[in-house]
């Protein structure tokens, strides 16, 4: 096995697509698709394992950001980035977007698409950011980030729609 991999992932709701390609877009391991559970997370874990005793010693992960989907393997790839010799990125979907494009792909599948997240990160390594150099504490409260931000927008919707209310009622009910 080459001793670098890319592990194109695509997320949708419930599951994932991956695919291994080596440095030079040629397919290592083919297209296989894991459910968004511990269990399957678990089976991951192993195919990497198996990997790495085959030789691979750096594999590079890529996920396209889809408004939360990614979180589950994300956060999952991230510890095991803690045993060495894997990286993970969370992607900007325009960009594997143009990367289909560019290779005139008309026909996108969940296949296709973790190809096309596998091959920007082989094509375009300067443009991959890995969080390196980011701490992991910036991770620790996302989810409570995230809970507080929809409260305040949570928030704001009901004093709009209380001031809808509010004109509906006096333009029907001026007196």
């Amino acid at each position: 096995m080459q001793k670098k991999g890319y592990l194109g992932i695509d997320v949708s709701k419930g599951y994932a697509d991956f695919v291994l390609f080596d440095e030079n877009c040629q397919v290592l391991e083919d297209f296989f698709q894991l459910s968004d559970t511990t269990q399957d997370r678990k089976e991951l874990r192993g195919l990497i394992a198996g990997w790495q005793k085959q030789g691979l010693e750096q594999l590079y992960c890529g996920v396209e950001s889809t408004g939360g989907y990614e979180n589950n393997w994300y956060s999952f790839l991230k510890g095991l980035q803690a045993t060495g010799g894997i990286y993970v990125s969370r992607l900007n979907g325009k960009a594997v977007k143009s990367i289909s494009e560019a290779s005139l792909k008309r026909t996108i599948t969940d296949a296709v698409s973790a190809e096309n997240i596998a091959s920007y990160l082989i094509k375009f390594p300067e443009k991959v950011d890995y969080g390196l150099n980011v701490p992991q504490s910036n991770e620790q409260f996302k989810e409570g980030r995230q809970f507080v931000t929809s409260l305040r927008m949570w928030t704001k919707q009901k004093v709009q729609l209380s001031n809808q209310l509010e004109k509906l009622l006096y333009q029907n009910l001026p007196e």
